[in-house]
């Protein structure tokens, strides 16, 4: 049964509107992924939302860069039937990053993004590693997420550190109850990286 949640950019439809209620919160109030200062310093043409459950992060990309195509990636069937109904004009793809569908299938398939905000419980790290070995992980100049565990965290260090401005953060760091990462290509203005913060 779905239900309705009240956002800053409209309604979003739900099928689990107690855990939804709480990371619209955290998307929209404590913009956790920092998207509204990323919007201060870089327009992406086109957003990838891996993880996008309801698809809170697309709504709230659409709105501050209105003209850029989203696609949003949801492994749960009956969460992406949700997020078609909030996201009309996005394009939804089934499938879990990372283990069904690999880097290689991903892109191959829907390209590359200008952003790509990643949160896929864990299949970000085979995600990360598949598109650091076959070299088209700077494909991807903006990146931002949420990471799931130490030794998952170190391997995107990894892939990421030769090329990228990063930050990682965690509870401790006062980011609130989850861990977040944010990567900007070195080859962007480094105003891109300061304004958000990297």
């Amino acid at each position: 049964m779905r239900h309705n949640l009240t956002t800053p950019y409209g309604n979003i439809a739900t099928e689990n509107p107690w855990l939804d209620k709480e990371i619209v919160r955290e998307v929209t109030a404590e913009d956790c992924y920092r998207l509204r200062d990323l919007a201060k310093v870089y327009t992406p043409s086109i957003v990838f939302d891996v993880g996008s459950g309801c698809g809170i992060v697309s709504m709230l990309a659409s709105h501050l860069w209105p003209s850029a195509k989203i696609t949003a990636f949801e492994y749960d069937p009956h969460i992406a039937a949700s997020t078609r109904v909030n996201l009309p004009h996005a394009q939804v793809v089934e499938g879990a990053v990372g283990y069904q569908l690999t880097a290689k299938q991903l892109t191959n398939r829907y390209g590359f993004a200008d952003l790509l905000c990643i949160d896929c419980e864990g299949g970000e790290v085979p995600f990360f590693y598949d598109l650091f070995t076959q070299g088209i992980l700077e494909r991807f100049p903006v990146i931002c997420g949420e990471w799931h565990q130490w030794p998952g965290r170190r391997l995107m260090e990894a892939c990421l550190q030769e090329r990228y401005h990063m930050k990682f953060v965690n509870p401790v760091d006062g980011a609130g109850p989850w861990s977040y990462f944010f990567a900007v290509h070195q080859g962007l203005p480094i105003e891109v990286a300061k304004g958000w913060g990297v």
